[in-house]
């Protein structure tokens, strides 16, 4: 598997490499700003025919580390009406 690990001050900054987030946070580190959060992608595996990221990790300085882990992706799925419909009262606030 390849190596997906680049430096926050790289020059090689293609979209296809590193995508829109990483390309912006490399700009900013070059340009001398402070970048403090990091984002790493791990566990890709193909789901519906393309290669996902199943975990991904933020470490932000004020905030902590933050996991966020994909169990499984479906296509297709029917999702309840309500669960678009307004918040209940009190909910979210």
């Amino acid at each position: 598997m390849a190596d997906y690990t680049t430096a926050l001050d790289t020059e090689n900054d293609a979209l296809e490499t590193v995508g829109g987030k990483g390309r912006s946070l490399a700009r900013m580190a070059s340009a001398g700003f402070a970048v403090p959060t990091v984002m790493s992608y791990d566990d890709y595996r193909q789901a519906e025919g393309v290669r996902t990221a199943f975990c991904t990790m933020v470490r932000n300085p004020m905030s902590g580390e933050t996991v966020v882990e994909i169990d499984k992706i479906e296509k297709n799925v029917p999702i309840e009406e309500t669960l678009f419909s307004s918040r209940a009262p009190g909910v979210g606030r």
